[in-house]
């Protein structure tokens, strides 16, 4: 193997392929909650979750609620997610309750978007 060729053990297959995506959202603690702890804004999406930059720190494992609206979308999506990584203010979360109707929203979004 060439020295500068990856090792394939060090390869991971996403489920859902990542897209540069970036819009400004909420995060609740819980889904009837009205004001937000915290706000920020996507780097990428995919149909299993978001990469965002945070106003605020928050814990691996918790379970949150991110709020956003897609562009060109009349109502906002609410979804149950949980901080799967992050490090200072950069965090991965994974959807846990998303709908197929969500999905497919999220999916007509991004449409020629650049894959990340």
């Amino acid at each position: 193997m060439a020295a500068d060729a990856p090792d394939q053990h060090w390869k991971i297959a996403r489920s859902f392929a990542r897209f540069a995506f970036d819009i400004p959202f909420a995060v609740f603690l819980s889904e009837s909650a009205s004001i937000p702890v915290t706000s920020g804004h996507t780097l990428d999406i995919s149909l299993g979750g978001v990469g965002a930059i945070l106003e605020e720190v928050v814990s691996i494992g918790q379970r949150l609620w991110l709020e956003f609206r897609l562009p060109n979308a009349t109502d906002t999506m609410r979804l149950l997610s949980k901080v799967r990584h992050g490090n200072e203010r950069r965090f991965g979360f994974q959807f846990l309750n998303i709908t197929p109707e969500q999905r497919d929203a999220i999916r007509k979004a991004c449409q020629g978007l650049p894959v990340v």
